[in-house]
């Protein structure tokens, strides 16, 4: 399977991130930008209303192996689950998560 979607948030502004993979799935995104990512700039997520999406399109075949990987780094836990990647969902069902615990688990 050929890579299908890569995001690396370091535009810095605005409410866009171009995908590196070449199959057009652009994030949009709360904003909330930092300058200090694992490789450049980054997206700063607040727990509450910063996140981004992307509107997947009838060509991504999510349903095969898929691997999903992100860099994350924590300055403060909030209360409650808080997840990092999750989707998609089909009549309120969430299929996978990645979601980090109050205490700092990584679940």
């Amino acid at each position: 399977m050929a890579l299908q979607g890569a995001w690396r948030f370091e535009e810095g502004s605005g409410t866009t991130s171009a995908d590196m993979s070449g199959s057009g799935l652009v994030a949009t995104q709360v904003p909330g930008w930092t300058g200090s990512g694992h490789t450049g700039g980054g997206l700063a997520l607040d727990g509450t209303t910063a996140g981004a999406a992307v509107a997947i399109s009838s060509g991504f075949d999510f349903w095969g192996s898929s691997t999903l990987m992100c860099w994350v780094r924590f300055t403060s836990f909030g209360a409650g689950d808080r997840a990092i990647i999750y989707g998609p969902r089909y009549s309120g069902q969430t299929y996978f998560r990645v979601y980090v615990t109050a205490s700092g688990e990584l679940r």
